[in-house]
């Protein structure tokens, strides 16, 4: 992607989620990879709300800013450079939609088998152990779960990120993780879970994989919900 029209995404991304209440004040973090290498990012202390094209920073190939007088650097810039550099991933997402959020929180993360379109349009939806932001460690514990192909991950106690071609294709995923887990949450509520068996699983993973030649699997080691549901444990 060209720098004007990454910088013009992550402008409309950010107010998409702050518009839906997927982040408050200066919480989250984008960025785009260009055709050359470059990265484009957003910065520290601005709301996602409230970009424009002067406060995106334009990092080179080392992650050092293209312009020294650039705005702070966001202190997440670590995940994304984790990603960027073991993926072919071209966009990352991140912020605390607060139902995906909610389950991000908690040590059963989040069921990935309760709808077949999230078994095909996502898959598995791994819980990554917590580090602290900012820190190389959120970086470590997420390198694992790349190498698997996944797309979505609950980040423990902190939020969710999501990866994509584009800006645009990585929000959707957060907007669809959103959407989810409110059906999740209202289901818990109800006490009235029912989740998809392994064959249905198996099913799905066949068309995911092969007619839509998708990455990665829904991965009952990823989730195991169902143990939990049962009183058990993963």
């Amino acid at each position: 992607m060209k720098q004007f029209s990454a910088k013009q995404e992550i402008i409309k991304v950010g107010t998409f989620l702050w518009e839906k209440g997927m982040v408050s004040s200066n919480e989250g973090n984008l960025s785009v990879r260009l055709e050359d290498s470059k990265v484009i990012i957003t910065p520290s202390g601005v709301s996602k709300g409230f970009l424009t094209p002067d406060q995106l920073i334009i990092l080179n190939s080392d992650w050092s800013p293209v312009y020294p007088k650039a705005p702070k650097l966001t202190s997440e810039f670590k995940l994304h450079k984790t990603i960027y550099e073991n993926t072919e991933y071209t966009a990352v997402c991140h912020a605390h939609p607060p139902y995906s959020t909610s389950f991000a929180a908690s040590r059963k993360g989040i069921p990935s088998c309760l709808l077949p379109e999230m078994v095909l349009s996502v898959g598995a939806i791994p819980l990554v152990p917590y580090a602290a932001p900012s820190t190389e460690g959120v970086g470590k514990n997420i390198l694992p779960f790349l190498k698997d192909g996944y797309e979505v991950f609950l980040l423990q106690n902190h939020g969710v990120l999501t990866l994509g071609k584009t800006l645009t294709d990585a929000y959707f995923k957060m907007e669809m993780v959103e959407h989810y887990s409110k059906i999740v949450h209202l289901n818990l509520l109800r006490g009235d879970v029912k989740l998809l068996t392994k064959t249905e699983i198996e099913e799905l993973n066949t068309i995911r994989n092969n007619l839509w030649k998708k990455p990665g699997n829904v991965i009952c080691d990823v989730c195991g919900y169902c143990k939990f549901l049962e009183g058990g444990e993963k």
